[in-house]
């Protein structure tokens, strides 16, 4: 039988002497020995809703402590929901979905690390041009040029995210949207998902 334990017993919340908030300790609730937990602490103002907020916080610690057995990103998740309840915007936290999604991509499709970029963007374009028109990965939707040293190259839409954010200080004027950032996140999660793309790239 497994063994469990509370990561903090006291748990609940607390009112922040001196303040108009209440701080809730978002956990998992009961959790198998050995597994890690961090936890993350949602801070609620008293605005007429926090009882609400404390409640939804409550039946998601349930959703956290089911993620921890499907060893599933709980820190993340616990990030979104910390988001939510203080009314913050969540967009930041796709960008640690987006890079996760794009490991995972180089992963599946054995990207070597020495010619990282070169591979990543030539295995993406191919997986494009294969798509028809009509597709949501298609050429349409998934290619943007982005500019450098005067210049522009067209790039796979999630390459073109991760150039822009990564080279952000030097190459400034590169932008993208919220809308194309989940645009790059369903292509990558299609990447590593459809049965399709995956059986066509599996003796690249």
């Amino acid at each position: 039988m497994k063994k469990y334990w509370e990561p903090m017993p006291e748990g609940g919340y607390i009112p922040i002497p001196n303040s108009n908030e209440i701080m809730y300790w978002l956990r998992s609730g009961l959790m198998p020995e050995g597994k890690n937990f961090h936890p993350c602490a949602a801070i609620i103002k008293k605005d007429g809703n926090e009882q609400e907020k404390i409640k939804f916080l409550e039946l998601a610690e349930e959703a956290l402590m089911q993620l921890s057995k499907m060893d599933k990103p709980v820190t993340t998740f616990a990030q979104i929901l910390r988001a939510l309840v203080q009314d913050e915007d969540i967009y930041e936290y796709e960008f640690g979905v987006f890079f996760m999604l794009y490991a995972h991509f180089q992963r599946q499709y054995k990207i070597e690390d020495h010619k990282e970029q070169k591979n990543t963007r030539e295995k993406m374009l191919k997986i494009i041009e294969l798509e028809k028109e009509d597709s949501m990965l298609s050429k349409k939707w998934m290619l943007k040029k982005y500019k450098r040293n005067g210049k522009e190259l067209t790039e796979p839409l999630p390459v073109y995210i991760r150039n822009t954010i990564v080279h952000h200080g030097t190459n400034a004027g590169n932008q993208f949207t919220s809308e194309e950032l989940g645009m790059a996140i369903y292509f990558l999660r299609q990447t590593l998902r459809n049965p399709r793309i995956i059986n066509s790239f599996k003796n690249p």
